[in-house]
């Protein structure tokens, strides 16, 4: 399997899941306080963030790998072989999602303080373009890491059991 198609598929798998419960997490706020004049800018920082992250996980899982609970095992406990630079690398990686985010949440922030509406919609198309790119030279840029790296990842892993 190329490393592109297994990255793909992961980001797939995620976003069955994540897309609904973000929609969820991003339309029940509205609906309970009725500030709908947000939604374009936060919709485009939630499509960014989702995208975005989902791009960037597809080239840090091709690069780092870390041991997790095996199946039936708690998910709390802390594997064998987890070490700090795990946990380094897990903190880089959200405030890399952070820096990612930061095009379309600076419009959002802009128009809540100004209250004008076309820094919202600017957010929404900025998250629109932003988000399907990053997530695809992501998967494209993981997958050819995983490709390079596929022998020592798989090594990695089995020295997790």
């Amino acid at each position: 399997m190329r490393g592109r198609d297994d990255r793909a598929g992961r980001v797939l798998a995620l976003l069955v899941i994540a897309v609904p419960l973000s929609a969820f997490g991003l339309l029940l706020p509205f609906a309970l306080q009725g500030r709908w004049e947000l939604l374009p800018g936060l919709a485009g920082t939630t499509l960014l963030a989702l995208l975005g992250g989902a791009g960037l996980s597809s080239v840090m899982s091709a690069r780092y790998t870390y041991p997790v609970a095996a199946p039936g095992q708690s998910p709390f406990k802390t594997p064998q072989g987890f070490t700090v630079l795990n946990v380094l690398v897990q903190f880089v990686a959200l405030g890399l999602i952070v820096v990612l985010v930061l095009p379309a949440a600076v419009p959002v922030l802009v128009q809540v303080y100004t209250g004008e509406p076309a820094w919202g919609w600017a957010a929404l198309a900025v998250g629109a373009v932003l988000g399907p790119l990053l997530c695809w030279g992501g998967i494209v840029l993981g997958g050819r890491w995983y490709d390079r790296r596929a022998p020592e990842l798989l090594q990695e892993v089995a020295q997790f059991r």
